[in-house]
């Protein structure tokens, strides 16, 4: 995560317990923010300049009475012998600011921990219409917050099937289309000749540079809505009938040789045309790409940054669990939810940035997030690059489709997919069968879980 997140509002006076309401407390309603009124407040975000150009110069045009202190995040990660949680704990306690701004996560754990406001009696008594927001952003929100609003996020995150046109035109293979489970994406992808040395062959399919073979077994899992941990976070749950399944499909299509399987990068190149130049797809070596919606903004840096040859690519929906055709497990939120601390002493203020950049008004003036996310306002959100952006969000979203990131302590996942690479290249090496990788999967990764637990 910190990786990721580095590359990445006198007081509202209110009615009478309003700034310390939690749960149900529905008859509270806010004074309205007197725009003749100075305000301030404190807002959570990666680094002030981005702020006020993705919106804070917006926001001033509405409230130009607001005067809003960006609190830098980046500080959050500046000591490495300090977790996120305790540095985003920290951070808190010695800023206190309004609105902070989480990852699900730290939503899920702040809303647990009562301190966040809920919103649902604010939303009621405000009049907030939520009528052309997709359903997958408070859906998410809901089922984090054990099914109370505490916070909204302008933008959400999904995945699609991306394609080289042209190589199936070369190949007279019909395109992919939505809703094919990951078996039929998998039979398509081996319709691709498998000849011809590793740097110049075409691959039926590619998951970028990154996608380890165990994040690829959890990724063809999640369509189907599989969960490698149980319901409390105590016991693993991999050597079952149902996941010994999505590995046969995995290491069957990665024996065909129409898998690309990334090569790891050991010198530690992290230059954007480096970490690229491992995208097989990028560099029009593979014929289908799955990958989240900032796939678009790498293959337009690909060309207006890096200067290589444009790729003529369509995408179509995720891939999906064939009894469920019409849903989407590749919803996410990432780290764009906004929610108000209950020590806030200025809410109204904080509500009403949120409630700005979460509204409709807002979603029509700006085209375009610094971040690349969709909006949640999906009838404004644009074309990238002569492409429709409804692929990613046409389905509906399936609910606990990322309860696993909760139940789970933060560092487990990433150490159990290591697991999971690690016994399944033995299987591909014929070291050992399926059967005997499943149950030492199981075996190993009940161990780190348990540690894990315990160090929590």
């Amino acid at each position: 995560m910190r990786k990721e997140m580095l590359a990445m509002l006198a007081a509202a006076t209110l009615v009478t317990g309003v700034a310390g309401c939690k749960g149900g407390e529905k008859e509270k309603r806010l004074d309205p923010l007197d725009k003749e009124e100075k305000v301030s407040m404190k807002v959570m975000f990666w680094d002030n300049s981005l702020f006020y150009r993705q919106y804070g110069n917006f926001f001033a045009t509405e409230f130009p009475n607001v005067d809003i202190e960006v609190l830098d995040m980046q500080q959050l990660y500046s000591d490495p012998n300090v977790t996120a949680d305790e540095g985003l704990d920290k951070f808190i306690e010695a800023n206190k600011p309004d609105v902070l701004l989480l990852s699900e996560a730290q939503y899920a754990k702040y809303a647990k921990d009562g301190k966040l406001l809920e919103l649902d009696p604010i939303i009621e008594k405000d009049d907030f219409s939520m009528d052309g927001i997709h359903p997958a952003m408070p859906s998410l929100l809901r089922e984090l917050g054990d099914g109370k609003l505490y916070g909204l996020s302008p933008e959400i995150e999904s995945a699609g099937l991306f394609y080289n046109s042209e190589l199936f035109e070369k190949y007279g293979i019909e395109t992919p289309r939505d809703s094919m489970s990951w078996d039929e994406v998998f039979e398509l992808a081996k319709r691709f000749p498998v000849d011809g040395e590793s740097d110049k062959r075409v691959y039926g399919l590619s998951l970028g540079s990154e996608m380890t073979v165990g994040n690829f077994i959890r990724t063809v899992g999640q369509a189907q809505g599989l969960q490698s941990v149980n319901a409390d976070g105590s016991r693993v749950s991999f050597d079952t009938a149902s996941w010994k399944k999505v590995a046969e499909s995995v290491i069957d299509l990665i024996r065909s040789g129409a898998y690309h399987v990334p090569v790891e990068d050991e010198a530690g190149n992290f230059l954007m045309e480096d970490i690229y130049r491992r995208d097989v797809f990028l560099l029009g070596g593979a014929a289908m790409r799955f990958g989240k919606n900032r796939t678009v903004m790498k293959l337009r840096q690909a060309v207006e940054d890096l200067k290589w040859e444009p790729i003529e690519w369509g995408v179509v929906t995720a891939p999906v669990d064939p009894n469920n055709r019409n849903q989407n497990r590749y919803f996410e939120l990432g780290v764009q939810i906004y929610a108000i601390s209950t020590e806030s002493s200025n809410v109204r203020a904080a509500w009403e940035f949120i409630k700005y950049i979460n509204g409709e008004k807002y979603a029509q003036l700006n085209h375009r997030s610094v971040f690349g996310g969709l909006k949640t306002w999906t009838d404004y959100e644009e074309e990238q690059d002569g492409r429709s952006m409804e692929p990613f969000l046409k389905l509906d979203p399936a609910m606990n489709a990322g309860s696993e990131q909760l139940k789970a302590p933060p560092r487990f996942l990433d150490r159990f997919s290591e697991i999971i690479t690690s016994e399944v290249d033995t299987v591909l090496s014929g070291e050992q069968t399926l059967d005997e990788a499943m149950r030492k999967i199981q075996e190993i990764g009940q161990e780190e879980l348990k540690e894990n637990n315990a160090s929590d």
